[in-house]
């Protein structure tokens, strides 16, 4: 079986790639693009070289001094949070065990944190997807486990 990139390993390319493309789905499902804007086939708006789908679990935005938005916000307010909010470039980025939370540090100050907030939470709670440049898409549940698949697999259960 070929060796798969293990998750920090994914993040550790994250750093020094600026962050853009705040954009809130349905409900608190959002995108966060990094790195270079690319333009991918069947899909009407680029993504970065490297994004995150943010799906279902708690998340917040926050700097050492307040909360900025989070999941449990207004849809108004998450929107009009993400059109101001400058993140920068990606300062560190890792994965908090034992329920494979993410945090995110930007140049600008601000933080992106997840978070389970269930011991109930299961494996088909898909937290978040980091999508890379290659073929490769990492998937956090909420059972605690990254798996890293190829973009054309279905996820192993």
């Amino acid at each position: 079986m070929e060796k798969r990139p293990e998750i920090h390993v994914a993040l550790s390319h994250l750093v020094g790639r600026s962050a853009w493309g705040l954009r809130r789905d349905l409900g608190s499902i959002f995108f966060l693009e990094l790195g270079e804007p690319l333009a991918r086939i069947g899909q009407l708006k680029p993504h970065g070289e490297w994004h995150f789908l943010i799906q279902l679990c708690h998340w917040r935005f926050e700097t050492p001094e307040s909360v900025l938005v989070g999941s449990e916000d207004d849809q108004t307010f998450i929107d009009a949070t993400f059109a101001s909010l400058k993140l920068g470039s990606v300062e560190t980025a890792e994965v908090l065990p034992p329920s494979q939370d993410l945090q995110i540090s930007f140049s600008s100050g601000v933080r992106f944190k997840t978070f389970t907030t269930s011991k109930e939470a299961t494996d088909q709670w898909t937290q978040w997807h980091l999508f890379g440049p290659d073929e490769y898409v990492w998937t956090s549940d909420g059972g605690g486990h990254v798996q890293c698949k190829k973009r054309d697999e279905p996820v192993r259960a």
